[in-house]
């Protein structure tokens, strides 16, 4: 969770410590955009907006409890779901169990496309902003 940090530690999969800077954030989504500035980082591709379906098979990507990166694999459960205590009310609903410290982390589908950024669970489901969602952010950033 950022709230209102501007800067804030990213934590990468090969021990580095960065800061990153928010650039814009979306109360409406509950997900922010960041910026770090690292050598040898490799971008996710966005999947397609509206290409996402219920029925389709995703990966939730997470570092829960600070034990490192972790991987679980679902199904999208449903579109354009909220959850209580997230302004969002389009969410990904999935069925991928994940815990506490999850948010933030990546929704992928098989192609390794980001489909979304996990914001809640419920019941351990997670719940992920929509990839509109961070094109939004990532053009308003622009």
């Amino acid at each position: 969770m950022i709230a209102n940090a501007t800067v804030v530690k990213a934590y990468l999969q090969d021990g580095r410590e960065l800061n990153a800077v928010t650039l814009v954030r979306s109360e409406r989504d509950d997900v922010a955009l960041l910026r770090i500035e690292a050598d040898k980082l490799r971008a996710l591709t966005l999947e397609k907006p509206g290409a996402l379906e219920v029925g389709e098979f995703v990966l939730a990507v997470g570092d829960r409890h600070d034990w490192g990166q972790s991987v679980t694999f679902g199904m999208v459960s449903a579109l354009h779901r909220s959850c209580p205590g997230i302004a969002a009310s389009d969410l990904v609903q999935s069925d991928v169990r994940v815990g506490r410290g999850s948010s933030g982390g990546a929704l992928v589908n098989l192609r390794v496309e980001l489909i979304g950024v996990i914001v809640a669970r419920k019941g351990g489901f997670a719940f992920a902003a929509p990839v509109d969602a961070v094109n939004r952010l990532f053009l308003s950033a622009r």
